[in-house]
């Protein structure tokens, strides 16, 4: 489940059980069980949650447990931002005043989620003057595109890369983060065509230097030009080293979409074109490192000769 959709399930989620606990019956149960299965998560029997409810004075929230893991406070957050709009909501539908304490919590969990406010200004405002059920119908898709945007915002590339080979040199691996830094800040920026070219740079770099390790020498001609991509591959492959199919296969379509990107390309690539390139460098990237740390760890685990 991607990020959004996650956080997305646990607002729905804190609702789910917002609305339990103002109408503890059969049918708001069966709303937190369907919620919950999305997350593959352990759904409480109802005769248990209607006994937490009347031990917790009227109020009953998700597990603990439901929020362990690296994401588990957003999670919380999503969670509680959910319970305490409903919350709201109930209270307006019943013109009851507002809970200033609620209100300043959810301002706090917007603010530690960096999703705007507006969304929340409107939701409480249309309460106090019109529909109480349409001001939270809005609020919820309002909140929903805001999360969206957000999400899209810190969504990253290169997030999983292995760990770089002791083969590599400093200075190479440097090279190598900089130029991965630079494309994560393109594609941030939707500077989607320098992000392939950048890609391609990253793959360009990644195969010189395991050239280099492979043969002991520069990836250079008889002639002492430099290599291109093609020929670096090429030998590696003729070598039986370093590269299969599945991985030259990967290589070719990197370096067909960097040629177009450099080379006269007619339009500027998608989001999706950009970031399935820099999925595509990360694996290839990945398979690269992992081939040298394999010998690196076979060669420590292998016996000594006398």
């Amino acid at each position: 489940m991607s990020s959004f959709e996650d956080k997305k399930t646990f607002l729905e989620l804190g609702i789910a059980f917002a609305r339990f606990s103002a109408k503890p019956d059969e049918v708001e149960h069966e709303i937190i069980s369907k919620v919950a299965s999305q997350l593959d998560l352990e759904i409480p029997d109802y005769d248990e949650l209607l006994a937490e409810r009347i031990t917790s004075g009227g109020t009953v929230g998700p597990s603990r447990e439901w929020f362990e893991g690296p994401d588990g406070e957003a999670r919380r957050n999503y969670g509680r931002i959910g319970t305490l709009s409903f919350a709201i909501f109930l209270l307006a539908q019943g013109n009851h005043d507002i809970s200033d304490e609620a209100v300043q919590e959810l301002r706090a969990l917007f603010r530690a989620e960096t999703i705007p406010a507006d969304c929340l200004n409107d939701y409480l405002t249309e309460l106090k003057t019109g529909d109480a059920a349409g001001a939270f119908r809005g609020f919820l898709a309002t909140f929903s595109t805001a999360l969206r945007s957000t999400d899209r915002a810190d969504e990253q590339i290169f997030d999983n890369l292995g760990s770089p080979p002791s083969d590599f040199d400093d200075d190479v691996l440097e090279a190598l983060q900089l130029t991965i830094n630079e494309a994560s800040l393109c594609y941030k920026q939707e500077c989607y065509l320098a992000t392939i070219v950048l890609c391609g740079k990253i793959i360009e770099t990644v195969l010189k230097n395991a050239y280099r390790v492979v043969f002991k020498r520069k990836p250079v001609t008889k002639r002492g030009k430099d290599m291109n991509f093609a020929d670096i591959r090429r030998e590696l492959r003729e070598e039986n080293i370093l590269i299969g199919e599945a991985t030259d296969t990967q290589l070719q379509f990197i370096y067909q979409l960097r040629n177009a990107a450099v080379h006269g390309n007619a339009r500027i690539p998608t989001k999706d074109e950009a970031k399935g390139t820099a999925i595509l460098t990360q694996d290839v990237t990945n398979r690269i490192y992992q081939y040298f740390n394999d010998l690196a760890d076979s060669s420590e685990t292998s016996p000594s000769s006398d």
